[in-house]
């Protein structure tokens, strides 16, 4: 998302960016709907969405930040193109933070395993919750064990990506390949 504007305040700063007026994934899924499972979206949808995030995620990784909340509420579509929003708990790997600052902070069901428990920001955990996405986007539903519905040609890339072992997920590149990107 293009930032129009920044203001800094002691102890706090806010960025303002442009407007979605298309709405989030979450919107496009049936936002309103209570935690039920919804209906699918066909693969070439997915597969245009799944591209767009993967290139957001592989530039927040080749600048060093990791997104850290990765969820269909935080996807927008801006002039046709999903962009990735809402950088609050977001972490620079650069700039390791002491203490336990947002420790757990994560969004359920889309944060991996480690995030919950407080793990210092890597990618791999966007990654895991690029997977969750992709899953709900192809299942619509958003249990842990939803990859084993994904459609074949996915099923492989998606359970790699939402691997318990942060070690076994692959990197945002490998991902972009995969997906012809």
């Amino acid at each position: 998302m293009s930032v129009e504007a920044i203001f800094r305040e002691p102890g706090s700063y806010a960025l303002v960016t442009e407007f979605a007026e298309g709405g989030s994934l979450w919107d496009l899924m049936g936002g309103e709907m209570p935690d039920e499972d919804r209906l699918a979206l066909d693969e070439a949808t997915v597969q245009a969405i799944a591209g767009q995030m993967i290139d957001g995620l592989a530039a927040l990784h080749d600048n060093e930040i990791v997104h850290r909340d990765i969820k269909p509420q935080n996807v927008l579509l801006c002039d046709d193109v999903w962009k990735i929003a809402d950088f609050g708990i977001s972490k620079r790997m650069n700039n390791p933070v002491t203490g336990y600052t947002f420790q757990g902070a994560h969004t359920a069901p889309w944060a991996p395993p480690e995030q919950i428990q407080g793990a210092a920001a890597h990618p791999s955990a966007d990654i895991y919750a690029w997977g969750r996405v992709v899953v709900f986007l192809l299942t619509g539903g958003t249990a842990v064990d939803a990859v084993a519905d994904a459609p074949g040609a996915w099923r492989e890339l998606l359970t790699a990506c939402t691997s318990v072992v942060p070690e076994q997920r692959p990197e945002a590149s490998a991902v972009q390949g995969s997906l012809g990107g």
